[in-house]
């Protein structure tokens, strides 16, 4: 296990989180964390993105940022990350960030986040992606699809039925982690 790990001069990380499914971020105040003992640093988004690192790909092709920058698109998505020389340190360090939200209309069905009038969840992206569909994919003949279908609903053949399949992930004893030397 990670946590069994121990380094000489070791240094720990932890997140601090929005509670909020979507929200812009009005502000974050670090000078609190900074005075906690054993802290060392409080990194940010607007910290990552002048160092040109606030970006990350996606497995859909898109990108996020590592650490949100103005507003958070979904609940415990990472605002702040706490540098500390003990885990204890570092989680009162996350505990003391002080971070001011105003929140925003939360759509959780996913086919009305889908609406023409629905709010952009990524208004950053919207000249790319004007709408709330972030990847589509298509594979195989559409003609001939498109044909079978037409086939069948000639002959009365056709069930439509909407489908829906939990998110589905697994669980594993420990959770992800690593330790960095150099």
């Amino acid at each position: 296990y990670v946590d069994d790990v121990q380094l000489k001069g070791m240094l720990y990380g932890d997140i601090v989180r929005s509670p909020y499914a979507h929200a812009l971020i009005k502000s974050i105040d670090i000078s609190e964390a900074m005075k906690v003992p054993g802290v060392v640093a409080v990194i940010t988004g607007k910290d990552l993105d002048a160092a040109g690192l606030a970006w990350m790909p996606t497995l859909s092709g898109d990108t996020e940022a590592v650490l949100a920058l103005d507003r958070v698109h979904f609940q415990m998505q990472e605002v702040a990350f706490v540098v500390a020389t003990s885990r204890y340190a570092a989680a009162d360090g996350a505990a003391a960030v002080e971070v001011e939200y105003e929140p925003l209309q939360v759509i959780v069905d996913p086919k009305k986040a889908l609406d023409p009038d629905a709010p952009l969840l990524r208004p950053d992206k919207k000249d790319k992606q004007p709408t709330n569909q972030i990847y589509h994919w298509e594979t195989g003949d559409r003609t001939g699809t498109d044909e079978a279908f037409t086939d069948a609903e000639a002959n009365g053949i056709v069930v439509k039925q909407d489908m829906f399949i939990p998110r589905i992930h697994p669980a594993p004893i420990e959770t992800c982690g690593c330790v960095a030397d150099y």
